[in-house]
């Protein structure tokens, strides 16, 4: 089994799949991306095969008997009460589940807690098993407080947080390209989210370990970044150009498919907003991480 199970923190459009390639090619290190598999669709992997095809996804899903969980929007719930359901999504979801702290959890969710430690538990053992030459640390890429607060409520030994988080505009201007939700709604329900779910973030540093990375701080410095990270994690650090040769290894990976092939090379294009929504921006995120 892996040694050490930490966890990722951040947002959709925080660079998730960048963080997870330049994990997943340290080979003290296995990271799987940012999501399950769907039960909505059929996926690519980031080997290039089709989910319901490739050996390894489905030797997991038989491992964790994925197939008691029809009503998951994704191979195993990612949350408790996390089962297709609006209610159940609506009560974990980092949005609106401020109140659910691990202590809170606890009280309200036990059984449900034990049964998602024990489905949890049941795919760590599959994925190393299944693994060809798995690192001796897990990088759990789904990217949830909820989550964590959850398997921190259930007693299991989560060893860190990586809070990975970006200039609040850039995530706005990013949020709304890809939503489709623009105008003064969109602004004000994407900059609210980033506000609320660094707000949760911060709560779960309260419990354990935390490691804060700033997305435009990790493009310009490519290896000090990094260095920052893999010391955290408890592995020897190594620079983006000594990664680069584990880059074209097979992995097994749910994500943005677009940065399958990541070069190691991160971009950043800074949003332009007339000044005034770049305050407005600003305001409604305040006291948010790095803040």
């Amino acid at each position: 089994m892996f040694e050490k199970v930490f966890f990722v923190l951040l947002l959709n459009h925080h660079g998730a799949t960048l963080l997870a390639k330049l994990i997943n090619a340290h080979p003290d290190l296995t990271a799987l991306g940012d999501t399950y598999p769907s039960n909505a669709f059929d996926q690519v992997c980031g080997c290039g095969e089709r989910v319901s095809t490739y050996l390894f996804w489905q030797a997991v899903k038989a491992d964790v008997g994925a197939e008691r969980h029809p009503d998951a929007r994704v191979m195993l719930p990612q949350y408790p009460g996390d089962r297709g359901r609006a209610v159940g999504r609506f009560a974990f979801s980092d949005f609106s589940s401020y109140w659910a702290t691990p202590e809170v959890l606890r009280r309200t969710h036990q059984n449900h807690l034990l049964a998602f430690r024990e489905d949890y538990e049941a795919f760590l053992a599959a994925v190393h098993r299944h693994t060809s030459n798995p690192g001796r640390i897990f990088v759990d890429g789904l990217k949830f407080n909820s989550r964590v607060s959850a398997l921190v409520a259930s007693g299991f030994p989560v060893d860190g947080v990586i809070h990975l988080h970006r200039d609040p505009v850039d995530f706005v201007h990013s949020s709304m390209r890809n939503t489709g939700k623009a105008g003064a709604r969109g602004l004000f329900e994407h900059a609210l989210r980033y506000r609320l779910d660094h707000a949760r973030a911060r709560r779960v540093f309260r419990t354990v370990p935390a490691l804060s990375l700033h997305y435009e701080t990790l493009a310009v410095d490519i290896d000090g970044q990094p260095a920052r990270l893999f010391r955290f994690l408890g592995t020897q650090p190594m620079t983006v150009g000594e990664l680069r040769q584990w880059f074209d290894q097979e992995w097994h990976f749910m994500g943005n498919s677009s940065l399958f092939g990541f070069n190691g090379l991160i971009g950043h294009r800074k949003a332009v907003f007339e000044s005034r929504n770049n305050s407005v921006i600003h305001f409604l995120a305040r006291r948010s991480a790095g803040k």
